[in-house]
């Protein structure tokens, strides 16, 4: 199993996205046949080729769909509320796109309902599909394996949080992303209104449930952005408890630039 997701995770981003279409294409094929064998009370054998160009092409439209609404970018290690209801939008647009083909071929003995069990159906495979590949790649522990160093010794991810959630510090989760050394577990920021939020998928904590997450050993560095615009408070006091703690486990930015230019 560790090899698989060493697979995955080394997987370059357009051939990651190339994975999940074709199980999002599959995954509609396989929704509709269900779909009409619920519909229909019986084991469904499509006898019309014109009900298979049917299906092709609203998986093809379906596809598109998805991508207008930028299903794909979410991140399926960080999945939430959020990500959940993206997933839904994208199941109920491949589910009209359905319900449009048929509506514009109008073929005779086509049950029209097969739409709203078509959606139901779409919207559990995408989601739990991808859920099943976010337990897959999270593991049961904190940590998992990138392949071998130099010395053949199993390389380890780095769990770490970003202090700041800002579009800085979007920019250097997206960086850490492509980072085969980290895995970005949350940001932190003491913002009311952003705390138990999310952000590209990923959580955001306050200063006090980051002291929590570094004492279970869930977040072992922490990188600094826009350290000029923190807060006074409980940032400084935790930070400076992580610092005297841990010497070096807390990187401003500019540091880390350095550091892997």
């Amino acid at each position: 199993m560790n090899r698989v997701v060493d697979r995955l995770t080394a997987l370059a981003p357009i051939r990651k996205r190339a994975v999940i279409i074709g199980f999002d294409a599959a995954a509609m094929l396989l929704a509709l046949w269900l779909a009409f064998c619920i519909r229909l009370g019986t084991f469904y054998v499509p006898n019309r080729p014109q009900v298979i160009l049917l299906a092709v092409a609203s998986v093809a439209l379906g596809i598109l769909a998805l991508f207008l609404l930028n299903i794909y970018k979410v991140v399926i290690r960080y999945l939430d509320i959020n990500a959940a209801l993206r997933i839904a939008s994208g199941a109920a647009a491949v589910a009209a796109t359905w319900f449009m083909l048929a509506y514009l071929t109008r073929l005779d003995n086509l049950p029209r309902s097969v739409g709203f069990i078509y959606f139901g159906i779409v919207y559990l495979l995408m989601f739990f599909g991808r859920l099943a590949v976010a337990r897959l790649l999270n593991g049961d522990s904190e940590h998992v394996t990138t392949g071998m160093s130099s010395r053949g010794e199993p390389n380890r991810e780095t769990c770490v949080a970003i202090f700041g959630a800002t579009s800085a510090g979007s920019s250097l989760a997206e960086a850490l992303r492509r980072h085969p050394r980290y895995r970005l577990r949350c940001f932190v920021d003491d913002n009311p209104a952003l705390v138990g939020r999310a952000m590209m998928g990923v959580p955001i904590r306050s200063s006090v449930q980051l002291r929590h997450e570094i004492q279970a050993g869930a977040v072992e560095q922490i990188f600094l952005v826009n350290v000029g615009d923190l807060r006074a408070g409980l940032y400084y006091a935790t930070l400076a408890h992580i610092a005297q703690r841990s010497p070096g486990q807390v990187l401003e930015l500019p540091a880390l630039l350095l550091a892997h230019a």
